[in-house]
């Protein structure tokens, strides 16, 4: 899992932080990812509230989740995954 603070939005450091915390412990209680992700941005949105000058708090996040012979992308926002493979061996 990986999140990314919004730059220029004070506090977003925070809001990464609370990302990679709540998504992860959510997803451990059996919380489809879907949920996990909206749990945190409800999370967010409390902490903006109740922190001064953290209104504007804001993150991407990304996870990714093996499956058999699959790979499950999760996101919120810009970030990116990339499929890198093993060059062949000369």
């Amino acid at each position: 899992m990986v999140a990314d603070g919004l730059g220029g939005h004070f506090g977003s450091e925070r809001a990464a932080q609370l990302a990679v915390e709540v998504i992860p412990q959510q997803i451990k209680c059996d919380q489809p990812i879907r949920m996990a992700f909206g749990y945190a941005d409800k999370e967010i949105k409390i902490k903006q509230t109740q922190i001064a000058g953290h209104l504007t708090m804001r993150t991407t996040a990304l996870m990714a989740r093996a499956e058999r012979e699959k790979v499950k992308i999760f996101n919120v926002g810009d970030s990116f995954a990339f499929l890198a493979e093993p060059r062949p061996r000369r």
